[in-house]
């Protein structure tokens, strides 16, 4: 049957074989393209990406430690409020030594190219990080009112 419809428009117009062959050739030759070229241009933009998002997290990271640290000598010096903030700083700090042992398997999934997991992981990081940086905020609020 499609022969006969092809037959038909070529008795009709003799170049309409030809254009249905251009036409075919240049959609695969689109798509080829952009197999080439545009995924994995996509994958090194989005590997770089994750690459500057963990070293500011790598940086993020840091700055959290050091704020511990000031609010551990901080606490040393001038006494401990209580055991429920000693908890609450010791909870804060775990969460930050764990925060830190992720950064080298993030390493991992960025070496293996592995976009899906280290952004996955990137994100929950940064997350627990925001989230740890409210806890010493809080910390140091209620060391300072106390």
């Amino acid at each position: 049957m499609r022969y006969y419809l092809v037959e038909g428009l070529q008795a009709k117009n003799p170049e309409i074989g030809k254009t249905l062959i251009f036409g075919f050739f240049s959609r695969l030759w689109v798509l080829l393209r952009l197999c080439v070229t545009y995924f994995p241009q996509r994958k090194r933009r989005q590997l770089a990406n994750l690459r500057e998002y963990q070293e500011r997290l790598r940086v993020v990271v840091n700055d959290l430690l050091t704020k511990a640290d000031e609010v551990d000598q901080q606490s040393k010096y001038s006494g401990v409020p209580n055991k429920a903030w000693v908890q609450e700083l010791r909870v804060a700090c775990t969460a930050l030594v764990k925060l830190g042992d992720q950064l080298p398997e993030i390493d991992r999934l960025l070496a293996e190219e592995n976009v899906g997991d280290s952004q996955q992981i990137i994100l929950e990081s940064c997350r627990k990080a925001h989230e740890i940086g409210q806890q010493l905020r809080q910390l140091r609020q209620n060391e300072q009112s106390t």
